[in-house]
């Protein structure tokens, strides 16, 4: 994991904290931030320079994580959709531990990815860094906002993290990667979840 990667947790923990405090004037700020966080994702997790392969890009990555950008970005620039959780009740309040648990995800990676439920990697570990575990959270934040929110912004993103995630399930085939398969499951499941409930505009 990146050394610096804490500082990006403590913003996003932050981003989200003053979306939850002020939503209708931190919406389309956040959602520029979330646009900056796929370019970040695009380029870090899928751009390198290797000894062996010199510079490599997994090219349909960084596509698909582009274009997710460019559609928070859009919707921020025109103002039209907003996180307002107007549609947080007893029927999609199980949404919120799972965003939680994903922007804490509970890893050691410095010990060949084995869980690890130190709190102290809510604030200083790496989910904040990375597509899989991220995307779920800004899911989250939509379909509590599914009332206020462009269906295409829901759509694309959703679809874009099911895809992903089902590379990640390969994760299974090996006996190192088995809690990373674990870990990538809230990815599929509430991508797909998304998907589903994009279908029509009626609360959740």
């Amino acid at each position: 994991m990146y050394p610096y990667a804490w500082t990006f947790q403590i913003v996003s923990l932050v981003m989200l904290m003053l979306l939850v405090l002020r939503r209708v004037t931190m919406s389309r700020w956040f959602m520029f931030y979330v646009g900056g966080c796929y370019v970040l994702y695009a380029i870090v997790q899928n751009v390198a320079v290797t000894d062996k392969y010199g510079f490599s890009i997994v090219t349909v990555n960084v596509v698909m994580m582009l274009l997710v950008a460019l559609l928070w970005m859009r919707e921020a620039w025109r103002g039209s959709s907003m996180l307002t959780f107007g549609n947080l009740n007893r029927r999609t309040a199980w949404l919120i531990p799972v965003a939680l648990f994903c922007l804490w995800w509970p890893m050691d990676m410095m010990r060949g990815a084995e869980p690890d439920f130190s709190p102290i990697h809510l604030f200083a570990g790496g989910s904040a860094m990375a597509f899989c575990p991220m995307t779920p959270v800004f899911l989250v934040l939509l379909l509590l906002s599914k009332e206020n929110i462009d269906l295409t912004l829901l759509r694309v993103t959703a679809l874009v993290g099911f895809i992903i995630g089902c590379y990640n399930m390969g994760n299974f085939a090996t006996d190192a990667g088995f809690y990373l398969g674990l870990y990538h499951l809230p990815l599929v499941g509430i991508s797909l979840y998304a998907l589903l409930k994009s279908k029509r505009k009626n609360k959740i």
